[in-house]
């Protein structure tokens, strides 16, 4: 959710199949969608310009508190990592592929903005990671 707008959400949705000792995460059914109206509408923004492509898997989305047109999604993908956004989803960026950041993503990921300041972001995922610099360094 945008902290500034609670009507504009983004949402991801995961495909995935496990079964006692077989996991497949990620297919057509994998993407981030967003909602300017509360949810009455969604856009999806899984083929916008410089977005992964290929088979996606498990992803998460935070928006920053101190611009809201700055969202960061980080995706398990082939060409997974840590994706901005600076107009909203509509372009992304690929700014970090270090694999601490998604590694393992099916069993926990979350990443989370700042409030205050733009550039700095948490990762979640085996351990805690901090970035100050828009997550091109944890």
């Amino acid at each position: 959710m945008d902290p500034n707008d609670p009507n504009v959400l983004y949402a991801t949705l995961w495909e995935v199949y496990r079964k006692p000792w077989q996991l497949w995460s990620g297919g057509s059914g994998s993407g981030i969608f967003k909602t300017t109206d509360g949810g009455e509408t969604w856009s999806e923004l899984t083929h916008t310009p410089g977005f992964p492509s290929g088979v996606l898997g498990k992803m998460t989305v935070t928006v920053s508190g101190a611009d809201s047109e700055r969202v960061w999604a980080n995706i398990e993908a082939e060409d997974g990592g840590l994706y901005l956004s600076d107009d909203g989803g509509m372009s992304w960026a690929l700014v970090n592929t270090h694999r601490d950041i998604w590694q393992r993503a099916f069993y926990f990921q979350r990443i989370q903005a700042d409030p205050v300041d733009r550039n700095t972001i948490y990762i979640l995922n085996f351990r805690l990671m901090k970035s100050t610099d828009s997550g091109r360094h944890l």
